[in-house]
């Protein structure tokens, strides 16, 4: 029987994290949850996860080429610089080709910029991302045509 492919060890969620609540707290998390049709690790796991983003600086932005979509995390450098930090749910489309570091994660001056750089890397084959991410927040979206 096939099953799910064995994930990466960067990927895997093996670290628990323990959060002592009152019982009110709890009953407020697992109300929130239901009313999604979630369980709570699902709910609370991408609302914890962008609020430490926002924490440290970084911006996470929606790119859709077609019916491709990705996610983008920019990192913010200076006043009006960030740098594209990481793509999620990205395969290299030629695993063969080397492309610098510099040409994949450039500066870019607005969240709109690393948004159409991404595209153009999609446009290109340079990478491939999965379709229809989602990932459980509200997003900044870019949509463009193929």
């Amino acid at each position: 029987m096939a099953g799910r492919p064995t994930k990466e060890p960067g990927q895997k969620m093996d670290i628990p994290l323990r959060i002592m609540l009152t019982a009110e707290q709890d009953r407020l998390i697992r109300k929130a949850a239901a009313k999604k049709g979630i369980d709570v690790s699902t709910w609370a796991r991408p609302t914890l996860l962008e609020a430490a983003r926002k924490s440290v600086g970084i911006e996470r932005i929606a790119v859709r080429v077609g019916e491709l979509e990705t996610v983008v995390d920019l990192v913010q450098l200076d006043e009006g610089k960030f740098r594209i930090k990481r793509f999620d749910c990205l395969l290299p489309s030629r695993p063969k080709s080397k492309v610098p570091a510099r040409e994949l994660f450039p500066e870019v001056s607005s969240a709109e910029e690393a948004a159409n750089h991404v595209a153009d890397l999609i446009r290109k084959g340079i990478i491939r991302p999965d379709s229809g991410f989602n990932t459980g927040v509200e997003l900044e979206r870019f949509d463009f045509p193929d």
